[in-house]
C-alpha cells in the first residue's frame, strides 16, 4: 500500500501531466451513483473522476452514470484538480453508444 506521501508525490505529479483542458481516456473501474471512478494508465496512482453531471451525450446534455459498467473505456477531458481529495476530475463526452468515447 502506497504511503500519503507517495500518494501526494504521484498526485503532484499527475497534476503537472494532466493541465486542465487535456485529453484523457481510460477504464472505468467503479460506477458509483455520483460518477465514475476512472483508470489511466499513465497515472495509475491517481484517482480521475467523472461526477455524473459531468457526463454528457452527442448534444451535451447530461446522461449521469446509468447504462455504465466496470471495464468500459470513455474519454473526456480535465476540468478540475482536487488537491483535498487528491482527485482530477474529468468531463466525459459520450458520442456513441452509453460508455463509447
Amino acid at each position: 500500500m502506497a504511503s500519503l506521501m507517495d500518494e501526494k508525490k504521484a498526485w503532484s505529479q499527475a497534476v503537472a501531466d494532466f493541465p486542465f483542458g487535456s485529453r484523457v481516456s481510460g477504464s472505468v473501474v467503479r460506477v458509483m451513483p455520483f460518477g465514475l471512478i476512472v483508470d489511466v494508465a499513465d497515472a495509475p496512482n491517481v484517482k480521475f473522476v467523472a461526477d455524473a453531471i459531468d457526463v454528457r451525450g452527442r448534444g451535451g446534455e447530461v446522461i449521469g452514470v446509468d447504462g455504465f459498467r466496470v471495464g468500459d473505456v470513455v474519454a473526456g477531458v480535465i476540468v478540475d484538480h482536487v488537491a483535498h481529495n487528491l482527485e482530477i476530475k474529468m468531463r466525459i463526452a459520450v458520442r456513441g453508444g452509453v460508455g463509447e468515447p
